[in-house]
């Protein structure tokens, strides 16, 4: 899909972001809220500092994507995570513990602190939630027999795997929460324009994805999905690597072993290193300073140097 010469990218990491979390979109957040808490939200304050998590924030992957305020004090936190992550189910929780204690302060009384909510957006299916069709969840703390019973409502996690409701192949025009998910990995598919027709907040989203073509970071953000992708593919292949050598019988000789698992290693590291050289021509190509290089794709000075001297 291109617009004007340029890749009209799903709304991934930063991008996801610039839709959902900047000053002056807060129309769009809410309603995407209303539709996944199918609830009417309204009022809130997108908050941009993401200092409380400072250190642990993965850039590349793109964690505590939009953080919303309501009037009321209730915390949303919506994360997108486009790439594979296995231990997603413990950091989602641990982000939630994380904005709950937050507003823990000196002099408070527990009864203060007001409900926070962690929604959860996946382009992958979660291990956890195998053998559950339902493309969209909600979770609790419930009793273990009792399970219509709620120990408190000021813990909620909603997940999203993109994937099952792809699968379903549900009428997007009959499921505007359905329409708002194929939105952020089809943002031109032809259901969602009609969708956007009747749902101005949509409409309003697909207009700021459009103009992001002419942000001046739009190819860094394809960059850095580039890059994401590849280390994703790089450890699902370090994995199966891994498979490999526990599957191998018992009797062939130590030497063929180590062999085979060296030249899996080396592929693996060739093709991510190619793919990081062409990406620092592209970014020295666009005069790019060295230090700004190496925080995008990891290289260090010396190697950025021998590239571009090789150009």
């Amino acid at each position: 899909m291109k617009i004007i010469g340029k890749e009209l990218i799903p709304a991934c990491d930063k991008v996801f972001q610039r839709i959902f979390g900047i000053s002056g979109n807060e129309k769009i957040t809410e309603r995407l809220l209303s539709v996944i808490l199918n609830k009417q939200i309204k009022s809130i304050t997108l908050d941009t500092n993401k200092s409380l998590l400072k250190g642990i924030v993965d850039d590349k992957i793109g964690v505590l994507d939009v953080r919303a305020k309501l009037e009321t004090g209730e915390d949303y936190n919506i994360e997108m995570q486009m790439s594979r992550r296995e231990d997603i189910s413990k950091r989602i929780l641990y982000y939630w513990s994380k904005l709950y204690s937050s507003k823990v302060k000196e002099g408070n009384k527990y009864d203060d602190i007001t409900p926070t909510t962690c929604i959860l957006i996946t382009n992958y299916n979660l291990k956890e939630l195998r053998g559950i069709k339902e493309f969209h969840t909600k979770w609790n703390l419930r009793e273990e027999k009792v399970y219509n019973k709620i120990l408190t409502k000021d813990i909620e996690i909603h997940i999203l795997e993109i994937p099952k409701m792809l699968k379903q192949k549900i009428n997007i025009q009959e499921n505007e929460l359905a329409a708002w998910l194929k939105f952020l990995v089809k943002p031109r598919d032809e259901e969602v324009i009609k969708v956007a027709q009747q749902v101005s907040a949509l409409q309003q989203a697909i207009n700021e994805l459009e103009d992001l073509k002419d942000d001046p970071n739009y190819d860094i953000y394809l960059i850095r999905k580039e890059i994401a992708i590849l280390d994703e593919r790089s450890a699902k292949a370090a994995a199966e690597r891994k498979g490999l050598k526990k599957g191998i019988r018992k009797g062939r000789q130590e030497g063929m072993e180590k062999g085979m698992e060296k030249g899996i290693e080396k592929g693996l590291q060739e093709g991510k290193y190619k793919t990081l050289q062409e990406t620092c021509i592209k970014l020295l190509k666009k005069n790019m300073s060295i230090p700004e290089i190496i925080d995008i794709t990891g290289l260090t000075e010396e190697e950025i140097m021998k590239i571009k001297k090789s150009m």
